[in-house]
């Protein structure tokens, strides 16, 4: 890793706000519950090296820390040298609603440089599986980057995004983060817990 990235990880979180960026990815890799840790960790610096930049595939159980994965792989890509506006981290959902309810242009994410889309998972939304397959034909058919990440297996995508996108998705590089059981249980546990408060809290 970058001694660039190095000196600026006490302030990890801020950057990922000042960015956009989620700043979920505050979980530190020794606490992360994934168990091939050292391989994400080499995977994700050379990853970020790679030039041209391949399309990326992250892949895990829901709470694994895929969206650490993600975020940390777009902030290396900013501190080594892409400005933030070249940058796009977004969620599927809210690709939908930008387009949908604010009426923004599909171009911004058809010329952005780099562009990571998260939690591609059983969206309910009919429009997105559209919006997913022609955002990344368009990017792959004019050589653009971008980083696919999901908490589903490939029968499961095929599904719901369709053959092609799923064959498309294949050729992509692939970080798949394998968990350790338990303790990706007791980080449910404490999120639902976390969720009950937060209810209560309320009413």
């Amino acid at each position: 890793m970058s001694s660039k990235h190095r000196a600026m990880s006490f302030n990890t979180k801020a950057k990922l706000r000042e960015l956009g960026f989620p700043t979920v990815a505050a979980k530190a890799p020794d606490t992360a519950p994934f168990r091939n840790r050292a391989e994400i960790l080499r995977m994700m610096r050379k990853y970020s090296n790679l030039n041209p930049l391949e399309s990326l595939y992250i892949s895990g159980p829901v709470l694994s820390g895929k969206t650490w994965v993600g975020s940390r792989i777009a902030l290396e890509l900013h501190l080594l040298g892409a400005r933030a506006e070249e940058i796009i981290y977004t969620t599927l959902m809210d690709m939908v609603s930008d387009m949908l309810d604010s009426g923004a242009s599909i171009s911004k994410y058809y010329e952005i440089r780099f562009l990571f889309i998260d939690n591609v998972n059983t969206e309910k939304n009919a429009y997105a599986p559209s919006l997913l397959a022609r955002v990344v034909r368009h990017r792959l058919d004019n050589d653009k980057h971008v980083a696919i990440i999901s908490s589903l297996d490939g029968s499961t995508f095929a599904n719901l995004y369709g053959e092609e996108m799923q064959k498309r998705i294949e050729q992509f590089l692939q970080i798949e983060l394998r968990c350790d059981e338990e303790a990706l249980a007791r980080i449910r546990e404490a999120r639902f817990a976390k969720l009950a408060e937060d209810v209560s809290d309320v009413e």
